[in-house]
């Protein structure tokens, strides 16, 4: 894992990131520009406070999944051009008038899962619970760009995750999926 925490940082000073990113035994660096730690992780989750999309479409390696969790990172360049772009409500999406995805539906440069993409502009491929289902048909390749945009309460699902992680690990289940 790779960590940026843009200035300014308000809950820790920088040396206090450092020091506690160097404990956890998954990160691998702490950068200073967050192009540097999305260009180089597989994986991508944006938990940030920001307002303004910064995360381009070039930033995201070939292969690569950027989880959009807090929903302003992603910008129009990545929402648009990504290979498949998923999200877990679309009528949420929809109804937001503030957040990048919603503005570009309500212009209508994206259209929901299932309806026919606009011209210059795209469709979301599927809503979450039909790709976890296996209703999602399209073939993800090695070197597609994955958008997931959790409009929900994504905040809560990495809390999920990370508990049943957790829970999973101490009982000794689960099985490492390959990527």
């Amino acid at each position: 894992m790779t960590v940026h925490t843009p200035p300014p940082i308000t809950y820790l000073a920088s040396a206090d990131v450092a020091r506690v990113c160097a404990e956890l035994p998954v990160v691998e660096a702490v950068v200073e520009r967050p192009e540097e730690a999305v260009s180089r992780a597989e994986l991508t989750f944006a938990v940030t406070t920001t307002t303004e999309p910064y995360v381009e479409l070039d930033w995201v390696p070939e292969g690569g999944t950027f989880v959009n969790v807090s929903l302003d990172d992603a910008a129009e360049s990545l929402l648009l051009g990504c290979d498949h772009l998923f999200v877990d409500d679309w009528q949420l999406v929809a109804e937001d008038d503030h957040r990048l995805l919603g503005v570009l539906a309500g212009a209508g440069r994206i259209t929901g899962p299932g309806a026919p993409a606009p011209e210059g502009g795209r469709s979301v491929d599927a809503a979450l619970p039909d790709l976890l289902a296996g209703a999602y048909r399209r073939q993800v390749g090695d070197r597609d760009r994955v958008v997931i945009n959790p409009f929900g309460m994504g905040v809560h699902d990495i809390a999920v995750a990370a508990a049943v992680h957790t829970g999973a690990a101490e009982l000794g289940l689960g099985t490492r999926l390959p990527h």
